[in-house]
C-alpha cells in the first residue's frame, strides 16, 4: 500500500489514471484540464494524508527510500469508510450504485 504508488513521482500518473477511468464510467468524449487537475490534486492529497498518520509515506522514492510520517493521526480508514459509506450510499443515483454502496458497508 505504500510502494510506489504513494511518491510524488507516480501520484500524477494515478491521477491521470483516475480521470481517464472517471471519463470511460460517465463516457465523456474528452478528458477535461479540470478532470486531470483534481485527479493529481485528489492522489497528491492522498499522499499527504498518507504522511499525517503513525505509519507514514516515502514520498521522494525512488530518489530516497527515507519514510517520512507525521505521527498526528492513527490509521482509522475503516471508521471513516464506516461512516462515509451510508452518505454516498444515499445520494448514489442509480441503483445499481446504491446497492453496491450498501452491500460495501453491509456485506
Amino acid at each position: 500500500h505504500r510502494g510506489y504508488t504513494h511518491t510524488f513521482l507516480v501520484a500524477p500518473i494515478m491521477g491521470w489514471i483516475a480521470a481517464w477511468i472517471s471519463k470511460k464510467i460517465t463516457k465523456t468524449p474528452t478528458l477535461s484540464r479540470d478532470l486531470y487537475f483534481f485527479g493529481v490534486l485528489g492522489a497528491l492529497f492522498h499522499v499527504g494524508a498518507d504522511f499525517m498518520n503513525s505509519y507514514g509515506v516515502h514520498p521522494f522514492s525512488p530518489i530516497s527510500n527515507r519514510w517520512v510520517y507525521g505521527d498526528a493521526v492513527f490509521i482509522v480508514e475503516p471508521l471513516l469508510w464506516f461512516i462515509l459509506i451510508p452518505f454516498i450510499a444515499g445520494n448514489a443515483t442509480r441503483l445499481w450504485s446504491k446497492l453496491i454502496w450498501w452491500g460495501l458497508g453491509f456485506g
